[in-house]
């Protein structure tokens, strides 16, 4: 469930981008509609608090909070990088998160 808050708080922030018209364009290759980055932004607010409850609820109150918090922070460090660098890229790590989250989750339950 770690990994699960840490994909989805890195999903939050990529999805926040994606609400800004500069960062859709860069990464989407498209203009989006003032609805679009609306539903992008509900998505990123939807998205942190769901990391939250996943910190939260593995770890407790105290550290699933401090969890929560290094993840965003490292989170955004990526994906500033990421948007500067290369930002069709900004994807990968959000696959790479959330496939590592699932087999961790499968191997954690035994299956």
């Amino acid at each position: 469930m770690t990994w699960l808050a840490i994909a989805l708080d890195y999903a939050a922030l990529l999805a926040f981008a994606l609400g800004m018209e500069i960062h859709h364009r860069a990464i989407l290759r498209r203009t989006p509609s003032a609805g679009r980055r609306l539903a992008w932004k509900t998505a990123g607010a939807l998205l942190l608090v769901l990391a939250l409850i996943a910190a939260i609820g593995t770890q407790g109150v105290a550290v699933g909070l401090v969890l929560w918090f290094v993840a965003w922070a490292g989170g955004g460090l990526v994906l500033t990088l990421l948007l500067a660098w290369r930002p069709r890229w900004c994807w990968l790590p959000a696959v790479a998160l959330m496939l590592s989250g699932v087999v961790g989750g499968v191997c954690a339950a035994g299956v």
